[in-house]
């Protein structure tokens, strides 16, 4: 089993709010003021019969930051893919990069994310960075690119590099985008893009999402 924890009230409020399966008990400090926030904490893990306990030592142990009030402890499900469009990052074992592209692919309506040699998803920072966005996420991991290609045999795959022109796919369409932060990647029978080497992968993620996203 594949524990992690959500670590503050907004994140512990996303968890209940669209992974609530995932959430095996709710930690909250006694400091916590019994506001709304308090309330409908509460009122969640009631409704999902998720225990909810004061636990200030395991907050502390836990937290980097003084002002949490509140951990969900969470399992990590990996989960089969929902739609015909997926993203796949390589080699991303930053953090704050990885939870960028995360946001930005919830924000423009790409749920199905696949993992190649990155970081674990049982890591907090990740969970972090990605401000809620990770429980809206579905996660599958691969320890290839062709074991991916296997299970997807379907999948048009664009890899982008850097320089170029944007995709053209249409939203019905099964495809995947490739963003390979170790530039490692060689990948027949794909589609290279090249992005401007001012670019960062973060940036080009946002930027394909939303061309995609308004077609």
């Amino acid at each position: 089993m594949n524990i992690s924890y959500a670590l503050g009230m907004s994140l512990t409020l996303e968890a209940l709010l669209h992974q609530p399966q995932q959430v095996r008990v709710v930690y909250y400090a006694s400091s916590l003021k019994r506001d709304e926030a308090f309330l409908k904490l509460e009122y969640l893990c009631k409704q999902y019969d998720i225990p909810f306990i004061n636990d200030d030592h395991l907050i502390n142990k836990l937290s980097v930051k003084e002002n949490c009030y509140a951990v969900a402890e969470i399992e990590v499900i990996k989960k089969e893919l929902a739609t015909k469009q997926h993203l796949l990052f390589h080699g991303a074992t930053d953090a704050g990069t990885l939870g960028t592209c995360l946001r930005c692919a919830i924000s423009f309506n790409f749920k199905d994310i696949v993992l190649i040699d990155c970081l674990p998803l049982t890591d907090t920072k990740l969970i972090r960075a990605s401000m809620g966005a990770f429980f809206q996420c579905n996660f599958n991991e691969f320890k290839t690119l062709i074991d991916y290609q296997n299970e997807y045999l379907k999948q048009q795959l664009f890899l982008f590099k850097q320089e170029a022109n944007l995709p053209q796919s249409k939203k019905d369409e099964a495809y995947t985008l490739i963003f390979d932060f170790q530039n490692e990647l060689n990948v027949d029978d794909c589609f290279g893009i090249n992005m401007d080497n001012e670019i960062s992968l973060a940036q080009s993620c946002a930027i394909i999402c939303h061309h995609l996203y308004i077609r």
